[in-house]
């Protein structure tokens, strides 16, 4: 289950081929979906694309690796790894 943005929403029905079990709108025009998809690490790569517009809602295992993955290319900007 993802919650998509209003903004993003034609772009991510367009880059995300995956089969949408069901949708619920809000008034805003963001839209929460329920996604069928086979792979995990496919899912959590394609929804990185769409930065802070797309979140990963569940199951708790995508929502945590969206997360790890979000931090891991925040750590490649730190100053720490900076020219590295």
């Amino acid at each position: 289950t993802v919650h998509v943005h209003r903004e993003i929403l034609e772009r991510f029905r367009n880059e995300i081929p995956c089969t949408p079990l069901s949708e619920k709108a809000y008034p805003d025009g963001s839209v929460r979906m329920e996604l069928l998809s086979f792979s995990l690490p496919w899912l959590t790569e394609s929804l990185l694309r769409f930065g802070t517009r797309v979140e990963a809602i569940e199951p708790q295992e995508l929502r945590e690796a969206v997360r790890e993955a979000a931090l891991a290319v925040a750590a490649c900007y730190s100053e720490e790894f900076a020219g590295v």
